[in-house]
């Protein structure tokens, strides 16, 4: 693990260092959620799809559509899955999409299973055991959404602060915040307040912004649900 921080580092050395714990989050997140379940490809639609429903928002508020990452760190991160694919599951990265048994080596294995110490039990900012919750303030965090916060850190749009973890939800609340409906509505409810004064233009960019976030969540809880 410390040979492939320091190889991802190479790359761009400030924003690694900016970027900090959560590139230990790649491996596990992309050798043990992602390569068994879906493409690279069809990772990078949901990143599309997402990104497209926040340009839908800001059109409909007369705004500068601003990207929830930048092509700098999304080239970063691009590297740290590939490179994190050939060094610790490379069986599994030649076969995306398909599981392949013992494919990932300990280093990338998520909680749960096998021997030896997994990322995930160390590479966060506070104590978490997998099965009993992450603690913060009153709220638990389960496995299923550690899992979706891993999994945004892979596209760099995971929101990695204790405050604002993802939280879980329910599956038929999540296909109902998927609905094209949501935009027009969500837009007719920020142009009131454009219109009224209590928010910016600038913060209506942000909100646009953080849709897109929020959608990718949704569509990755959508797959789990889905399971």
């Amino acid at each position: 693990m410390a040979a492939y921080l320091l190889r991802v580092r190479a790359e761009d050395p400030q924003l690694a260092d900016q970027l900090g714990w959560q590139l230990q989050a790649v491996p596990p997140a992309w050798c043990s959620i992602v390569l068994p379940s879906r493409t690279p490809q069809q990772l990078a639609a949901q990143v599309a799809e997402a990104n497209a429903r926040g340009q839908a928002l800001a059109r409909r508020l007369g705004v500068k559509w601003a990207p929830p990452v930048d092509r700098r760190k999304q080239r970063l991160l691009t590297f740290a899955r590939d490179e994190a694919g050939r060094r610790f599951c490379p069986q599994q990265a030649a076969s995306p999409g398909r599981r392949i048994p013992e494919g990932v080596s300990t280093a990338a294995q998520l909680p749960g299973g096998g021997n030896g110490v997994n990322v995930l039990d160390t590479a966060l900012p506070i104590y978490y055991t997998p099965g009993r919750g992450l603690g913060v303030g009153t709220h638990s965090i389960g496995g299923a959404e550690l899992r979706l916060a891993y999994v945004g850190i892979l596209v760099g749009s995971a929101r990695v602060n204790q405050r604002t973890w993802p939280t879980a939800l329910d599956c038929n609340l999540v296909e109902d915040l998927l609905r094209p409906a949501e935009v027009i509505t969500y837009a007719s409810r920020l142009r009131e307040g454009l219109q009224a004064g209590w928010t910016t233009k600038s913060e209506a960019v942000e909100d646009a912004t953080e849709f897109a976030s929020s959608s990718f969540d949704l569509m990755e809880t959508r797959l789990r649900c889905r399971e």
